[in-house]
């Protein structure tokens, strides 16, 4: 039985040229039901593809030049790229003659199509529906030329032009696991102890990953600072001086101004047997500026050198003192307070604007640093000139 269908098709691969195709005007389901009729008896893969072909006005196997074979590990689909494939969109598009870019865009998926309607695979519908233009395991398995183990539907066919219906097509997911660091990611310019709620944000994205996720700071001599650890779902992790307190939860090491990057790690083993979990680090190094987080001294308020602790209503003034660096809030007075912002020069140096006064009187004055640290209250004149 099986000589008499191989021969059958043959002299159909034969007798089936694009000419006489044209002229019989073949319609797509009248291919699809010959090719069903086929695959019922059992009929070899490439004497299906050749049928295929020649049903189509294309040329069979037997005229095409022979092609190497490709072996894949991932099922490859519409914006895949060569990071998270392992190199194999570009093993892909070097096998269908494609310029091999590492990206699965429009022009490869068109070259996925044609290689497999050119095989008898499938030759119509969409990636979502029918697996046309998507390389899963059917597909991969024909291109690494391993005999097709994948059951064909063989219904019964009433008359020739019946088309057996197409099985549902479910994309395989992706098996790739990954972490990035998104935020920061190299440059940037960040500050610690802003006096925010949250002074910024670690960011990063990830892939077929659970568990938890432990944020580090990392130092430029390779130790590393745990900052806290998150489920990885979250996706961020808020960092202020209220929960780091400077200080580094896993080794004896205070974190100060410096250059540094984020290493992120997951308690996710690798599907490649790698016990350590998932990983990543920021692509460069950012800049981390610490504020210090001390009590501010207030020791003197002027606006001119030879008369200390006087100021004047609408003019600038001068703090000296300690803890100041950073945004500063103001308070002048005790029943009628009058509050002033401003930002420290440095630890020991800011300059405000003193709010006018309807005369000259003699008020408390303290100071709150970005620590949200308040100074013990210093009197001073404020003095309204009368001119």
């Amino acid at each position: 039985m099986k000589k008499y269908i191989a021969g059958a098709a043959l002299a159909l691969t034969i007798t089936l040229t694009p000419v006489s195709t044209q002229a019989a005007g073949l319609t797509e389901t009248q291919i699809q039901a010959i090719l069903g009729i086929l695959n019922s008896f059992g009929a070899d893969a490439t004497i299906v593809a050749n049928v295929n072909a020649s049903l189509r006005g294309q040329a069979s196997s037997a005229q095409l030049s022979p092609s190497a074979c490709l072996s894949l590990r991932y099922d490859l689909y519409a914006d895949q790229t060569d990071s998270t494939t392992g190199g194999e969109v570009s093993k892909l598009q070097r096998f269908l003659g494609v310029n091999p870019t590492g990206f699965f865009g429009p022009l490869t998926q068109e070259a996925v199509q044609r290689w497999q309607a050119s095989r008898g695979i499938v030759s119509s519908g969409s990636p979502d529906t029918t697996g046309y233009g998507y390389v899963g395991p059917r597909t991969r398995s024909a291109m690494s030329c391993i005999p097709n183990p994948f059951s064909v539907y063989t219904a019964p066919l009433a008359t020739p032009t019946q088309v057996p219906p197409a099985s549902p097509f479910i994309p395989k997911p992706s098996s790739t696991q990954t972490i990035m660091v998104v935020y920061p990611n190299g440059g940037e310019q960040l500050v610690l102890g802003s006096g925010k709620d949250v002074d910024f944000r670690i960011t990063w994205s990830s892939l077929n990953l659970s568990g938890t996720a432990s944020i580090y700071l990392h130092f430029t001599d390779g130790a590393t600072c745990l900052l806290g650890s998150v489920p990885v779902a979250e996706g961020s992790y808020p960092v202020s001086i209220k929960t780091t307190n400077h200080q580094c939860q896993n080794i004896p090491r205070e974190i100060t101004t410096g250059t540094y990057k984020i290493l992120l790690t997951t308690d996710t083993p690798s599907t490649s047997g790698d016990q350590k979990g998932i990983s990543d680090s920021s692509d460069d190094y950012f800049t981390l500026t610490v504020v210090p987080q001390t009590t501010p001294t207030i020791t003197n308020v002027t606006a001119k050198a030879s008369d200390p602790n006087s100021v004047y209503a609408g003019q600038k003034a001068y703090i000296y003192g300690s803890g100041l660096l950073g945004s500063l809030t103001i308070k002048l007075g005790i029943q009628e307070v009058q509050t002033v912002t401003t930002v420290g020069y440095s630890d020991t140096y800011a300059e405000f604007t003193v709010p006018t006064r309807p005369q000259t009187s003699v008020v408390s004055m303290t100071v709150r640093n970005s620590a949200g640290l308040t100074s013990e209250p210093h009197e001073i004149t404020i003095v309204v000139p009368t001119y």
